[in-house]
């Protein structure tokens, strides 16, 4: 699988839309372990693959965002740059692998379904999931500095936007989604 050259955006927008794909999968074969009908062959040996990628899967989920809430919250403290310090994490972690054997796993029980619509319904979402790359390599992602003439860009917080303090520019950049105050929420 090529890797692309990313941001953290794209990065962990990608690592939590795969998160979240997976998690619609294992909603689905839980629900097939408990009609036993559902499974060529062995149940038991099924459930017990099943559970063994869930434990890792669940690893991920819940160690993933508690690793890079704090990495997070600097990068976008414009004051901090934390690229290396998301890419080791990532990389030392080796979320993306984990994830990445789950899938080749779920691949592998598919086959042990009988439902053909389900199983074509797994096989969709794995698909999508695996579209969901993320980089080895990220790239920085100055918001503080105008894209346009390279001058320090200014924060607004009242209007959630950054604009370039360079009077011939005046380039403007809203940030959506960035609430800097409590009244924005409220007014």
């Amino acid at each position: 699988m090529k890797k692309h050259s990313g941001t953290i955006e794209i990065n962990h927008s990608n690592m939590v839309k795969k998160i979240k794909k997976l998690e619609k999968v294992f909603s689905i074969l839980n629900n097939i372990v408990i009609n036993e009908e559902n499974i060529k062959g062995d149940n038991k040996a099924f459930s017990n693959r099943l559970n063994y990628i869930n434990k890792i899967y669940h690893d991920v989920k819940e160690n993933y965002d508690l690793d890079v809430i704090n990495i997070l919250s600097d990068y976008y403290d414009l004051s901090i740059v934390s690229n290396d310090v998301y890419e080791q994490c990532i990389d030392t972690s080796n979320y993306d692998g984990k994830l990445i054997n789950c899938i080749s796993a779920i691949e592998k029980l598919v086959n042990f379904i009988k439902n053909k619509e389900t199983k074509l319904k797994i096989i969709k979402i794995i698909n999508i999931a695996n579209k969901y790359q993320i980089s080895n390599s990220v790239t920085e992602n100055k918001f503080d500095i105008c894209t346009e003439c390279g001058n320090k860009m200014t924060t607004f917080s009242e209007f959630s936007e950054l604009r370039c303090e360079a009077k011939l520019c005046g380039l403007s950049k809203k940030l959506y989604g960035t609430i800097f105050e409590d009244t924005q929420i409220y007014s």
